[in-house]
């Protein structure tokens, strides 16, 4: 029975559930104290596994006992040895120390070795990680010399977790790598999962999130298999999610993992979870709550003498504090959310007594906030308390962070103090912490480098170098746009531009200060859509993804069947939600593969055409690009070779006028025609967009000639033919004057091969391109049953002009998940990613077809935006509901319009016949792109 007991040690880390099974055995068949006492270490170590330390606890204190009562010193220091993992886990790592001074006097050879690479493991878990690195050495060559392979995966397992909390990515992946390929060589198939977990986590620390994603799911597939809890999976996640600025679903990682922890006991995991999750609290800006659980990490470190991990909760602390005094500014200038990389959340680390432990939690790094208040507003009396209390709170999480030697960590603090200290006048005391800070500018993941070259920006300001800021803050969103443009998912790109969103705003305020009207608009486009300047890639496992996107049409189309018959079902709400969870994280480890097809010439992205460049594209055109800064709109017009910067309005101020005039249009849409509602909303709009008129200053902006606008904020929702003095002005819109130029090089197509399409439940939509195949014989056209996802997106891939009616759907709460009705199903910006190449000129005769989400940088995602993206120079779309019927005749002018060779711009002005205008199908149709 002892030689069961022993296999059932080793099983552990294997098969946890059937180590479990054949120790209980033993335990209930054998009255041999020693083989009991193995089997209760069996139990422990399998309880370990399965996410039961306090389970664990109480087996190993049996195995021990049944070892005293045997007089068995070996067993008893073995027992001592897996003691101290599960007292480490559970928080007191005290006790685990005093374990491990019991046990190694009484364990020789590789025995010995065993418990100095536990005793590494629980210095490790403390922080003191320079101590650990040294206690690996020993136990390492005695595992080796003594062919010990098993214990040598452990140990290069949790050495390769040191290594990265150092910042010696390198050394991580080589000891990771071949303790991966040691567990494998020995059939140690759960041994081997958590060290992929580990690598997973090593590719979130090396800022490579799509790798970071699939290591994750593989592994969580595979920890399903193997019935191992998910927490300590779901902190790492949470922590990648954070890096990646997704803050929702960071968010319910971080909360899932803290009720897990919290119900098994893992109180050293859970104290981690808590910092987790006020990382997510400050990225969605919720400071009381990120408090809240910035003190409880901060007390559990404490009784658990982790001194480093509670200087990491008081550096979140700080950084609420922060954000709370920068929501004062008393200019009304926009905080924004903490930055992105957190750190909680350790991975998995082979226990040295035989099942993996979870990990130190990664170091946090959020970041600070978007608005520099010394910069922008006088310091009040209130301000400067709580300007002093970030301060304050900065000054002793730097010191926390430096005892511990924590250089990279303590970032993020030393930024906070810097900047609170310059708005606060001590310039002395900024330029200390921000020179430290700036050190780091040159290495690290791309949000470590955002943030130190922001640092440098205010140190060379502070230094009164003007120029020197503007170069750091030019050298960062340099950093940050290659980093974009690496990146394989539309989603992650958006969100990424919120790593630079302080950055960026320092340098528009530098470049508005100096009056330049050029340099405003180079600033203003470092910060704009740089996400859109490169297609998407395809994710790795494309054929999947396919499946799952038809899968969900399935099931969606069912779902709203149901609801149009009053019969919603819980069930296919489950299946939908599920599907887009599934097809949303194969598509976020999407990224550019050597020899893809798919993938554009790498190198460096377009750069800001000169005011020159940009006139001789312009033409006999004008440009009026929209930027907000610290709450006040401005513009940068050009015309006539020239750059012009105007101040305008406030832009809270503009953002709820539009609003106001979107409400009155959707109201209009549904109204009766001639209706005293129509008659009462019509008044209503016409009143609203005179007054937007006045705020953005366009009757000022060139009479008559063609206008191409960049808006920014809330005015991409603008349907700009509302606004007076652009009611019988052709204008383009587009997301920023790069991807407009780019678009407006392009020729238009000689011989246009259309494809017209028709989706269902719309008799005009038919009505519609029926007519217009008329017209265009030569053309595809699919209406009806032909109208499906397959065959429109098959035809979209080989025409350059599309016509698509259909019912739309706008998705703020995924855009990727916007949508255009068809036969069998919707078809997606999923979908629209997966098709080689886009048509040139599309028209989406639909429902808010043309809206976007807009996040920092004014980085968009919907429709119209993936189309652009995706190579179309033009695309006509509405911003606001459109009814059927008026749509129809609108429709066959513009085609009418463009036929006779008017560009789509001037076609779409022509379009619009008198009465149409103010009426809701007249109005919501906007150019977007070349024009």
């Amino acid at each position: 029975m002892l030689a069961v007991a022993e296999e059932a040690v080793r099983l552990a880390s294997a098969d946890a559930r059937a180590a479990r099974r054949a120790a209980a055995a033993v335990v209930a068949e054998t009255a041999d104290v020693e083989a009991r006492s193995v089997a209760e270490r069996a139990l422990g170590l399998a309880a370990l596994e399965l996410g039961d330390p306090t389970g664990a606890v109480a087996h190993l204190q049996r195995a021990r006992a049944l070892a005293v009562t045997g007089d068995l010193k070996t067993r008893i220091g073995e027992a001592d040895m897996s003691l101290a993992l599960a007292l480490t886990l559970l928080g007191d790592t005290a006790q685990a120390l005093a374990c491990l001074d019991r046990a190694e006097p009484v364990l020789d050879g590789h025995l010995r070795a065993r418990a100095q690479g536990q005793r590494a493991l629980v210095l490790q878990k403390l922080g003191r990680l320079d101590e650990a690195l040294a206690g690996y050495r020993r136990p390492l060559r005695a595992h080796r010399a003594a062919g010990d392979t098993l214990w040598e995966a452990r140990l290069l397992c949790n050495r390769g977790v040191l290594q990265i909390y150092r910042g010696a990515l390198a050394a991580a992946e080589a000891d990771l790598a071949r303790a991966e390929r040691l567990h494998e060589s020995i059939g140690q198939a759960l041994a081997a999962t958590q060290v992929r977990h580990n690598r997973g986590w090593l590719a979130a620390r090396s800022g490579d999130v799509p790798r970071a994603l699939k290591w994750y799911d593989r592994v969580e597939a595979e920890y399903r298999d193997h019935g191992v809890p998910l927490a300590l999976l779901l902190m790492d996640r949470c922590e990648v999610l954070l890096s990646a600025r997704l803050a929702a679903e960071a968010k319910a990682n971080a909360d899932a993992a803290a009720t897990e922890l919290a119900a098994a006991g893992f109180a050293a995991d859970l104290a981690e979870a808590h910092l987790l999750a006020a990382h997510a609290e400050l990225l969605v800006g919720d400071t009381t709550a990120a408090r809240e659980h910035a003190t409880r990490a901060d007390q559990a470190f404490t009784r658990q003498r982790r001194p480093g991990w509670a200087a990491l909760a008081r550096a979140a602390t700080a950084e609420a504090a922060w954000l709370e005094a920068t929501r004062a500014n008393a200019s009304g200038a926009a905080s924004g959310g903490a930055g992105g990389a957190t750190g909680a959340g350790g991975p998995a680390s082979a226990g040295a007594a035989g099942p993996a432990s979870a990990g130190v939690a990664g170091p946090a790094s959020a970041g600070v906030g978007d608005t520099d208040p010394g910069d922008a507003a006088p310091v009040d009396a209130g301000r400067r308390e709580r300007l002093e209390g970030a301060l304050v709170a900065a000054q002793r999480a730097v010191r926390a962070l430096e005892r511990v030697g924590w250089d990279v960590e303590a970032l993020d603090a030393r930024l906070i103090a810097g900047r609170a200290a310059l708005a606060l006048g001590r310039e002395r005391l900024a330029r200390r912490y921000l020179g430290l800070a700036a050190a780091r500018r040159d290495r690290g993941p791309v949000q470590v480098r955002t943030r130190a070259a922001h640092a440098a920006a205010l140190l060379r300001l502070a230094q009164g170098d003007r120029r020197g800021a503007s170069a750091a803050v030019a050298a960062g969103l340099r950093a940050l746009e290659a980093h974009q443009m690496a990146l394989g998912a539309t989603e992650l790109r958006a969100h990424a531009s919120g790593h630079g969103e302080a950055l960026a705003t320092l340098g528009l305020r530098l470049a508005v200060e100096s009056g330049s009207a050029q340099r405003v608009l180079v600033a203003a486009e470092r910060r704009r859509a740089a996400g859109l300047l490169r297609r998407p890639a395809r994710p790795p496992d494309d054929a999947a993804l396919a499946h799952e996107l038809q899968e969900l049409r399935r099931t969606t189309s069912a779902l709203e069947a149901g609801l149009r018959d009053g019969q919603p079902e819980a069930e296919l709400r489950r299946r939908q939600a599920s599907l887009e969870r599934s097809v949303r994280r194969r598509a976020l480890q999407a990224r550019w593969e050597s020899g893809d097809v798919f993938a554009p010439k790498l190198g460096g992205v377009d750069p800001v055409p000169s005011i020159g460049e940009l006139s001789v594209a312009l033409g006999e055109r004008d440009l009026v690009e929209f930027v907000a800064l610290d709450d006040e709109l401005l513009s940068v017009t050009v015309a006539d070779g020239r750059a012009t910067l105007r101040r305008l309005a406030s832009a809270t101020e503009v953002a709820k006028e539009v609003a106001s005039l979107r409400f009155a249009l959707r109201r209009l849409a549904t109204a009766p025609p001639g209706s005293r509602t129509a008659q009462g909303m019509a008044d209503v709009a016409a009143t609203v967009a005179a007054r937007l008129d006045a705020l953005l200053g366009l009757a000022d902006a060139g009479g008559e000639r063609p206008l191409v606008i960049v808006p920014t904020g809330d005015l991409h929702a603008l349907p700009w033919a509302m606004v007076p003095s652009l009611e019988r002005r052709a204008l383009t819109v587009c997301p920023s004057v790069r991807l407009w130029y780019r678009a407006a090089l392009v020729p238009a197509p000689r011989a246009p091969r259309h494809v017209l399409v028709a989706g269902p439940r719309l008799p005009a939509a038919t009505e519609e391109v029926e007519a217009l195949a008329r017209r265009h014989p030569e053309a595809t056209t699919l209406t009806h049953a032909r109208a499906t996802v397959g065959n429109v997106t098959d035809a979209l891939s080989t025409a350059n002009t599309a016509h698509i009616a259909a019912h739309g759907r706008f998705r703020d709460d995924n855009p990727q998940f916007c949508s255009l009705e068809l036969a069998d199903g919707n078809v997606t910006v999923y979908d629209l990613e997966r098709v080689p190449r886009l048509p040139q000129r599309i028209v989406l005769a639909s429902c808010e077809s043309g809206l976007s989400a807009v996040h920092a940088g004014d980085e968009l995602m919907g429709f119209t935006a993936a189309v652009l993206t995706l190579g179309t120079s033009t695309v006509i779309a509405a911003v606001v509901p459109v009814p059927d019927a008026a749509t129809k005749g609108l429709m066959l002018r513009l085609d009418e319009a463009l036929q006779a060779g008017e560009e789509p711009a001037q076609a779409l002005v022509n379009a619009r016949a008198e009465g149409v205008l103010m009426s809701a199908g007249g109005a919501s149709f906007v150019c977007f792109g070349a024009g």
